[in-house]
Order: structure tokens, then sequence, then C-alpha cells
């Protein structure tokens, strides 16, 4: 019933998917999704799916208050799907964490 509401949630997927993509990581590859269903790929060195560190992301995201899915056969996309009323700050604050424990974790590259 918001004619709003769209086009919001198109501006705010729009920023989350840039701030991934602006995560400086070799770790990350493929950006996407349509509006505020966004997945970010996870790859290996050699471009391989990076399944074991999307699993330590996803458990390391819940101690810290996000809630990430794994998806892909090989568990290497993390899924973020927040509320349609995300803030920009929110935003910031997940792609923040993301760029930390890609950098902190065991086995991540610095």
């Amino acid at each position: 019933s918001d004619p709003g509401l769209i086009t919001r949630v198109q501006l705010a997927g729009a920023k989350l998917k840039r701030a991934l993509k602006n995560i400086a990581s070799p770790k990350i590859g493929n950006v996407r999704g349509l509006g505020l269903m966004v997945g970010a790929e996870l790859i290996s060195a050699d471009g391989s799916p990076d399944g074991a560190t999307a699993g330590k992301i996803i458990k390391r995201g819940l101690r810290d208050g996000l809630i990430l899915l794994g998806g892909s056969p090989h568990g290497n996309v993390l899924s973020f799907t927040p509320p349609y009323a995300i803030s920009d700050e929110e935003i910031a604050f997940a792609a923040l964490k993301l760029q930390e424990y890609l950098t902190s974790l065991p086995g991540s590259i610095s």
C-alpha cells in the first residue's frame, strides 16, 4: 500500500550491493541480487568456491547480530536478506563486519 516502498527497497539494495563490492578482499567473487535479496560469492585464490570461509563468517556474524544464510550447492554464497527498513548505517555496519571477518578469520587473506 506504500507507493514509495519499491523505490526505497531498490535504492537500499543498490547501496548494499555497492558496499559489498567495495570490500577490499580477493575472497569476494560475484555480488548479485535483486532489491534487498543480495548474495556475495566467496572464492578461494584459485577461483573455486570457498564454502568453509562462508560457514565461518555465518557463525561469526551471528555473534555480532548479523543473520546471514549460506547458499549455492557449495555453500559459498553469503545471502543477505535485510528488512525493507534497513538504514545506511546498518548497511555500512554489515559491510564493515564482512571486511573484518575476511581479514581476521583463520585462513583469511589480509
